[in-house]
């Protein structure tokens, strides 16, 4: 199992077989690199799941 970061809402499950952590903060949505949250360049969840990204969500 792989470690999922504190704070995820959201995984998105790559078409090449990685997983990507994402979570909204103040509006702005916010990706996980090895150590630390960073902005991402998706604006928002939504836009993910319109463009039909594999998402799980984090209750």
């Amino acid at each position: 199992m792989n470690f999922i970061p504190n704070g995820t809402q959201v995984i998105h499950h790559s078409k090449h077989g990685g997983e990507i952590y994402y979570k909204e903060v103040n509006g702005k949505l916010m990706h996980w690199t090895k150590e630390d949250w960073q902005v991402s360049c998706i604006p928002e969840i939504k836009m993910m799941e319109i463009h039909g990204f594999k998402l799980t969500f984090i209750n």
